[in-house]
C-alpha cells in the first residue's frame, strides 16, 4: 500500500495472568489462567503525525486462551459447565463414556452432544467405546450402590483417559462435568482429578496439567442446567448410564 493508507506493521504482546471467576469455595482458592493479548497497530500516515499530536494509534486486541479438555457424558450435564468455562478457556469437549449401556443409548447421548456442539461451534472429540475394559475394571463391584466403589472406578477410568489425551495433545487444563449431577460424589471426583494432575500431568517434558476442580452442582448449578436443557429440548436419560444403574431404576 502507498500514500496515506495505514500498514499493520507493529505487534505488541501482553501476557496477563487471569483469575477466572471459578472459585472453589471449599478450598478458598481461585484457579488461574494465562491470557495472551496481541495488538496489531496500524502505522500512522506520517512517521511522526499521530505520535507528535499525542494520540495513541488504533489497536485491535486478539485473545488467546488456555486450552482446556472437558470430559463430557451428555448434553444435559454439559450445557451449564460449558457456559461457565468458555469465556475463560479454549474448550474442547471429550466424550469418553464406555459406562453408557446399551450401545443404542450411548449413540443417543453422543448424537445429542454432537448436534449441540455443532450448534454452538464447540469442538468435540469422541474417544473409543471401551465397554469390555469397563466391565473388566468394575468386576466384583456390580452390586455396589450409586456413589459406591463401582462409581469410583468408573470416575477414575474416564478421567484418566481424559488426562492422558490432554497430556498427549498439548492441553493445559482438564475438567469434567461429572460433579454437576447430585448423584455424583464431588469429593471423590476432586481427589481423583488432583491426583491425576500430579501423576499423569507430571510425566514427560511438557508443562504439568492443571485440574479445574469445581462442584458444578453448587449455587443451583444442577437446577440451572436442567432449565437450560429443557429450553434446548435435549434428549434426557433417566439413569446414569451403566447397566447396573439402569437395573435400579
Amino acid at each position: 500500500m502507498g500514500g496515506d493508507e495505514c500498514k499493520y506493521v507493529c505487534l505488541i504482546i501482553e501476557c496477563e495472568r487471569r483469575s477466572p471467576p471459578l472459585r472453589d469455595s471449599d478450598k478458598g482458592r481461585t484457579k488461574e489462567g494465562i491470557k495472551l493479548i496481541f495488538y496489531f497497530i496500524p502505522t500512522p500516515p506520517s512517521p511522526y503525525g499521530d505520535y507528535a499530536k499525542g494520540r495513541r494509534p488504533f489497536s485491535t486486541p486478539c485473545y488467546f486462551m488456555s486450552k482446556l479438555l472437558l470430559h463430557v457424558c451428555c448434553a444435559p450435564c454439559s450445557i451449564y459447565v460449558v457456559k461457565k468455562l468458555k469465556d475463560d478457556y479454549d474448550v474442547t469437549a471429550y466424550f469418553y463414556d464406555p459406562n453408557i449401556h446399551p450401545k443404542e443409548e450411548y449413540k443417543k447421548r453422543f448424537q445429542e452432544m454432537k448436534r449441540w456442539c455443532a450448534k454452538i461451534n464447540l469442538k468435540l472429540i469422541e474417544a473409543p467405546y471401551d465397554v469390555e475394559r469397563w466391565h473388566e475394571l468394575v468386576r466384583g463391584h456390580e452390586d455396589q450402590p450409586e456413589k459406591g466403589s463401582r462409581c469410583t472406578i468408573c470416575y477414575e477410568m474416564r478421567m484418566r483417559q481424559a488426562f492422558e489425551f490432554a497430556k498427549e495433545n498439548g492441553y493445559e487444563f482438564v475438567a469434567t462435568v461429572l460433579s454437576i449431577s447430585p448423584h455424583k460424589d464431588h469429593k471423590r471426583i476432586s481427589e481423583i482429578g488432583n491426583r491425576l494432575a500430579e501423576t499423569v500431568g507430571a510425566n514427560g517434558n511438557s508443562p504439568k496439567l492443571k485440574f479445574v476442580d469445581q462442584d458444578w452442582k453448587k449455587n443451583d448449578g444442577f437446577k440451572i442446567a436442567s432449565r437450560m436443557s429443557a429450553e434446548e429440548n435435549f434428549y434426557r436419560q433417566n439413569y446414569c448410564g451403566c447397566v447396573y444403574s439402569k437395573k435400579k431404576q
